[in-house]
């Protein structure tokens, strides 16, 4: 399939230094589950710039993720995160079947 000329093209490298870079690609660090969260508090090594966040609850729940209030519906979410760059993800309370991942 020939490109539509209309198109722009733009070039693409691992370290940004050329076009745009991706984010939210691949796996920064292990999956954190509820059962690591510290008064539902999880802490990851560095700053959450992009993340994965699945639940097992029937109805969305809202996670604070960089100071900002992510509403995730059942099924899961996964993407980029603007805020105020931090380590932490806060968990709803009681929630269940939590995955977090942060991305790069």
């Amino acid at each position: 399939m020939a490109q539509d000329p209309g198109l722009p093209v733009i070039p693409v490298t691992k370290d940004g230094r050329e076009g745009v870079q991706l984010v939210g690609s691949s796996v920064a660090e292990d999956s954190k589950t509820e059962a690591n969260a510290v008064a539902n508090v999880l802490t990851f090594s560095a700053a959450v710039a992009a993340i994965e966040i699945y639940h097992s609850e029937a109805t969305a729940q809202t996670f604070v993720v960089n100071g900002l209030s992510l509403i995730i519906a059942a099924g899961g979410w996964r993407g980029p995160v603007g805020g105020t760059p931090a380590a932490t993800v806060t968990l709803p309370a009681g929630v269940t079947g939590v995955v977090v991942t942060r991305l790069e």
